[in-house]
This record gives structure tokens, C-alpha cells and sequence, in this order.
């Protein structure tokens, strides 16, 4: 059950219920995008409360990784594989830019999604799920910043209006106007997420925890009483990936448990998603292919998937 804070409005209430139902009425396979079951709406002594039921899940990704402090055993880089190019597939039925998505639907009458908030705490992990096997299944959920435009007007949200995650927000947030939010700043969410993702892989709980938020952390120039943690800085006017964030990602693909498959996804994480520009990132259906290869080779290539022996 999600219940909408005291100052959600009607409005809050009924776009959230739209966006879930646009994306999830479409016919598709739906096992990674969690479905909206009921609504419910009442009255309070405050005025209107406004709740939605989803299925049961196990936790959040976060909470997968707290209660997992170690990788390994039935999380394998195959199942790891996996879910994340469905993620990124689900992403991409928000984002509507696969190819040839409705060719019959001309382009001003096609509606763009924008999920708005991806983190670790918005991607749920169902233990017992449809498919999953033994490892579980990673399910894209809460869509309560999702926005849906047009064409003409997909990507021109204002960044002074635009709600966010403060740790996983995109450099156009704090553009000041320079840039417009548009989908591609869900790229640089899923990108940061992924990163730490492969840091639970590869070194555990605590470097998802205490380690790298440690090298992201970062002092505000203009008050030392505040600190940032989010993965890109601001130098002379000009937004930038943080330095402890690229050799955080360095340190990764050096470490003796990085297997090729975990290499080339941090490489491609680099190279195609945690870009400052967001026309520079690769859209989710890039992603996704991308992924699906991933997956692909890790089911097929034992020394893809695995680190080298020693």
C-alpha cells in the first residue's frame, strides 16, 4: 500500500493512477513493471487521503542488498544480467523509444513517458515472483513524479519545477535553466543506481552503504554546514561527473573479482550513461539492447561472466 502524503493533491493522485495505467494496459509483458491491483480514496479529518495497492513485494533493491550483505550463491552475474536489461526494457515502454513503436499513430499523437525518480528504493525485488527462479525478480515501481507529453513537449520540463532524489538526480536539475528535463535524465538515475549496484557485487553492503557515499560526499562551497551526496559536482559554472565517482568506478574494474562482463558494464556506464549532457546518453531502448547482449553472453560464456582465476 502506498499512501500519498498530506500534501499530495487530487491532482498528485489521479496522474500517478494515469501514468500506471497507460503503462501497464498495453498487452505487453508486464513482469518487471509492478501493477497498480486498486485505488482507494477517503475522507480525513484534514480533508482527502489517497492510497494504491500493489502486489506484496520483498523489499527494494536497497533493502536486497542490506539484507544480502554479499553477493554470490543464487545472485549470479547471468541473473544479474538479466534483471537489469529488463529493467531497462520496462524503462524504455515508459520512455516509448523503442523502434517502430505505434507505426499506424503519428508522432504528435504518441505519448512520451518520463519515470522521474529511479533509485535503488524505486526498483522492488519480488522473492517469490512469476519466472523469477530462485534469485527473484527486480521490478521497476513507483511512478509518483512520472510525467507524460507529447512529442512537441517531452523534453521541455522546467528544472526549477522538477522534483528529484537528491542523490540520484541528473546535472540538469541544477542547470539553472541551461537544460530542460527530459527522459534521458531517468538514464543517469538507472546509470548511478547501476554503479552501485556492481559495488554490492563486487565489494558488499557496507561499500554500497558507507564506502562510496563516502567518496561522493561533498561540501558546499557556500556553507560548510552542507553536505552533497550526489554523483555529479559543479566546477567553475560547469557541471561535471565527480572525480570520486570516476575512480570509484576505476577501483571497480581493478578489483580482482571483476569478471569482463562486469568490466564492459561499468565501461559502458561510463561511456553511455553517466554523461553530463543528457543528449550524449544512450536512450533505454540502447540500454536495453545493450543488456540483453549482456545477459545473452553471461548465459553462454562462463569466462564472460566470471572473474579470471587466480
Amino acid at each position: 500500500m502506498k499512501k500519498l502524503t498530506g500534501q499530495s493533491t487530487r491532482h498528485d493522485f489521479l496522474s500517478e493512477v494515469y501514468v500506471w495505467k497507460l503503462f501497464n494496459s498495453k498487452g505487453e509483458d508486464r513482469l518487471h513493471m509492478s501493477p497498480l491491483l486498486c485505488t482507494f480514496e477517503r475522507t480525513v479529518d484534514d480533508g482527502k487521503e489517497y492510497s494504491l495497492l500493489f502486489p506484496w513485494a520483498s523489499g527494494d533493491l536497497r533493502q536486497l542488498w542490506e539484507n544480502n550483505p554479499s553477493a554470490g550463491g543464487r545472485f549470479t552475474p547471468c541473473w544479474m544480467a538479466e534483471q537489469c536489461w529488463r529493467i531497462a526494457e520496462a524503462l524504455s515502454v515508459i520512455h516509448q523509444d523503442q523502434e517502430k513503436i505505434n507505426p499506424k499513430k503519428a508522432d504528435d499523437e504518441q505519448l512520451y513517458g518520463r519515470h522521474g525518480d529511479i533509485k535503488p528504493g524505486n526498483i522492488l525485488w519480488f522473492a517469490d515472483h512469476l519466472g523469477c527462479e530462485n534469485a527473484g525478480t527486480l521490478v521497476l515501481a513507483d511512478f509518483g513524479l512520472a510525467k507524460c507529453h507529447r512529442s512537441m513537449t517531452k523534453s521541455l520540463s522546467d528544472p526549477e519545477k522538477a522534483k528529484n532524489s537528491p542523490t540520484y538526480k541528473a546535472p540538469e536539475f541544477d542547470s539553472k535553466g541551461r537544460l530542460k528535463i527530459g527522459r534521458r535524465s531517468d538514464i543517469w538515475g538507472l546509470a548511478c543506481t547501476w554503479i552501485e549496484f556492481i559495488t554490492w557485487y563486487l565489494k558488499g553492503w557496507r561499500a554500497v552503504n558507507v564506502e562510496f557515499p563516502n567518496r561522493r560526499d561533498e561540501i558546499d562551497p557556500n556553507d560548510e554546514n552542507i553536505s552533497h551526496d550526489r554523483y555529479f559536482s559543479v566546477e567553475n559554472g560547469v557541471e561535471i561527473v565527480k572525480h570520486g565517482v570516476v575512480d570509484w568506478m576505476k577501483e571497480l574494474q581493478e578489483d580482482t573479482r571483476c569478471s569482463p562482463f562486469l568490466s564492459d558494464f561499468l565501461s559502458y556506464i561510463k561511456e553511455n550513461m553517466l554523461l553530463v549532457n543528457p543528449l550524449d546518453r544512450a536512450t533505454a531502448c540502447d540500454v536495453s539492447v545493450r543488456m540483453k547482449e549482456c545477459f545473452e553472453k553471461t548465459s553462454s560464456d562462463s569466462t564472460y561472466a566470471n572473474p579470471p582465476a587466480t
